[in-house]
């Protein structure tokens, strides 16, 4: 019984270390625009040797930096089709320019975006097991 733990033990660190090198890669192949996903994305153990890596849509809400705290990691992921923003209470929507102006619109179009397959990358170059 002593030998089926130790060995239990083991197998669940080399699963643990290889999941670890999972985020790393994960965190180095997503694009960096403000850091918000990347910084999301984390590994959670769900069992003995059962961990689960890649974004925590909790933390990803939570970060300052993601300005209206929505889950946006599926549509940079898989992409999206184009769609216009409009105020809904408002007349108009208001927002600080990069430029450090304010700017006033009553609507914006987001253009269509094919995303960004970061998963596929990431999964393309998993180390291999021992």
């Amino acid at each position: 019984m002593a030998l089926k733990k130790i060995v239990m033990r083991a197998v669940e660190k080399e699963i643990e270390d290889y999941t670890n090198k999972m985020v790393d890669i994960l965190k180095q192949e997503v694009h960096v625009k403000s850091g918000a996903t990347r910084d999301a994305i984390t590994k959670e153990k769900k069992g003995k040797a059962h961990f689960l890596a890649g974004v925590d849509v909790s933390k990803l809400k939570a970060d300052p930096r993601n300005i209206g705290g929505v889950d946006y990691s599926v549509f940079y992921h898989d992409g999206h089709a184009a769609y216009t923003i409009r105020p809904r209470k408002a007349k108009a929507l208001r927002w600080l320019g990069k430029d450090g102006k304010v700017h006033f619109a009553k609507s914006v179009r987001i253009p269509a975006s094919a995303g960004d397959p970061f998963v596929a990358r990431a999964v393309a170059r998993r180390p291999n097991l021992k």
